[in-house]
């Protein structure tokens, strides 16, 4: 949420939007998420599908096959107020990326992956490449900080039964790890983990 390329607001150029609300997010309601739509009939299906498939939830009539994706009250007043806090959590940020961004292209065993601001990314994660990403994560842990690697490949994934060759992604998921990020990430906790990349011995 807040990202935009040259034509506008990432989510919104296409045939539907989806956004995440879990808790890594830019905006967060512990979990959960929303859909946008720019087809006011693909809107009232979309509402119908997350309750059971009926179009009114006081008087039932089945129109398609649904689910229970309903989103409680509770949930939509903590994302509305941190909704109204979008563009300072957007700063906060670019702030822990720009400490970020100044430090790790020092570390020459480390690849940082940048994001691109200047186009409108917003770079909720500080995610890197490392080859020896094990030790580099049981040093971290020493120090107390967490860190999360990439998720596997999901042509790996054995419900898929897919024996294709993707190099790059493979990389990714052999070397990727997220370092402490988010808009709720205090500066002196990111100088930490800064602190403690440099003292990692490869």
């Amino acid at each position: 949420m807040g990202s935009r390329n040259a034509d506008g607001l990432l989510g919104t150029q296409s045939f539907a939007g989806c956004f995440s609300l879990s808790v890594a997010k830019i905006i967060t309601t512990g979990q959960g998420g929303y859909v946008v739509a720019r087809d006011a009939m693909v809107g009232e299906r979309l509402k119908a599908m997350r309750t059971h498939g009926v179009s009114d939830v006081i008087n039932c009539v089945y129109t398609q096959p649904g689910f229970n994706f309903r989103f409680n009250d509770i949930q939509a007043a903590i994302g509305l107020v941190q909704l109204r806090q979008l563009s300072e959590r957007i700063h906060r940020v670019k702030t822990v990326y720009a400490r970020y961004a100044e430090a790790l292209p020092r570390i020459e065993w480390l690849k940082f992956l940048p994001a691109d601001l200047d186009a409108g990314e917003v770079p909720i994660y500080i995610e890197v490449l490392c080859p020896f990403r094990e030790r580099l994560v049981a040093h971290l842990a020493r120090a107390e900080i967490q860190t999360r690697p990439f998720y596997p490949d999901l042509h790996r994934a054995p419900y898929f039964r897919n024996a294709g060759h993707y190099p790059n992604s493979e990389r990714f998921a052999a070397e990727g790890l997220f370092l402490p990020s988010g808009p709720d990430q205090p500066i002196e906790n990111v100088m930490r983990v800064i602190e403690e990349l440099h003292q990692f011995k490869p």
